[in-house]
């Protein structure tokens, strides 16, 4: 199961219009995808339109859904309310994911987890200017292979990058306490573009920041060059370390770019001027394993460990009868 995260650079019914065959870029690019994050969406509900509507995810599942797939419905969307302290930095994050029986988006719980302690968080903005959020995190619950995944997503300013990713550390161990009390699943996968690199997050900043640090926490982008401009690792997964052995590793055949997916460039057969057309950022994502196929594929290889030793005994006794 391929979940990914990708920063579309101001995606809105602006620039769609605009460059006419962004639409189908973005839609071969998600295809290759189950579950795709969008960030920097900057569209609102139509009119008389549930809050969750996104004219710019309506157009690509669209889009998706008529002209690469043969059965209709297979990709839905989601999206949250306008995050942003002012206009200028408002924006929202969608959800495209497939119509899939292994993929179930717990509604129920996402409005839940999402206020969950939000006012703690509202207070840190008269306790201490530096450690607020520009834009509140986006929590999607999800149910993959039948194990419940906690999706924390945002889109962290460039100009207050370590005081925000300690409040995401927060947002996090809250999270993570919270599920350990009620004897949860501690699955927990962080995505996003972070900022996390350069001069908006030096060495030191990073060698001290408290989500670097946590010892529950593993980063998996380090080395990556999510960024198509400055050649920077800003986007960045986290995963609680006791999911880890649910994500499939990645073949690091690309030298760095194990977690970012620089292959659309061949794909769409595109320069690197045609790319930042469509974002400056690269799509970052995780393949997550069906935990129940990886144990009948183990079964399977014992059984063929033990047919083998059977054949083995089988042609030691008929050498032992012929002597």
């Amino acid at each position: 199961m391929k979940v990914g995260c990708f920063n579309i650079q101001n995606i809105s019914v602006n620039k769609i219009k605009k460059n006419t065959t962004l639409i189908t870029q973005i839609e071969t690019i998600i295809s290759n995808y189950d579950i795709m994050f969008i960030l920097e969406l900057s569209d609102k509900p139509s009119n008389k339109r549930e809050s969750s509507h996104s004219p710019v995810l309506e157009s690509i599942v669209t889009e998706l859904n008529t002209n690469l797939n043969p059965n209709p419905n297979t990709y839905n969307y989601y999206a949250n309310d306008k995050q942003g302290i002012t206009t200028c930095s408002a924006e929202r994050i969608g959800i495209i994911y497939k119509n899939d029986s292994k993929i179930e988006i717990l509604f129920d719980k996402l409005k839940d987890l999402n206020n969950f302690k939000k006012p703690d968080y509202d207070d840190n903005k008269q306790k201490n200017n530096s450690d607020i959020f520009v834009r509140d995190p986006f929590i999607v619950p999800i149910k993959i292979y039948n194990i419940e995944y906690i999706f924390i997503i945002n889109h962290i300013t460039p100009s207050n990058v370590d005081g925000e990713l300690r409040l995401l550390n927060t947002v996090f161990e809250d999270l993570y306490i919270r599920n350990v009390e009620q004897n949860l699943d501690q699955n927990f996968i962080l995505m996003g573009d972070y900022n996390a690199d350069g001069s908006f997050l030096i060495q030191k900043e990073k060698e001290t920041n408290e989500l670097f640090t946590n010892t529950n926490l593993l980063c998996l982008t380090n080395n990556e060059l999510t960024n198509v401009s400055r050649k920077k690792c800003y986007d960045r997964i986290f995963c609680s370390k006791n999911c880890l052995e649910n994500l499939n590793t990645v073949d690091d055949d690309k030298g760095n770019n194990a977690y970012c997916d620089i292959d659309y460039l061949d794909y769409l057969n595109l320069d690197i001027d045609n790319i930042k057309k469509i974002s400056d950022h690269y799509p970052i994502f995780i393949k997550i394993k069906e935990k129940e196929k990886e144990k009948e594929k183990e079964k399977e290889k014992e059984k063929e460990k033990e047919k083998e030793k059977e054949k083995e005994k089988e042609k030691i006794c008929r050498k032992r009868k012929k002597v």
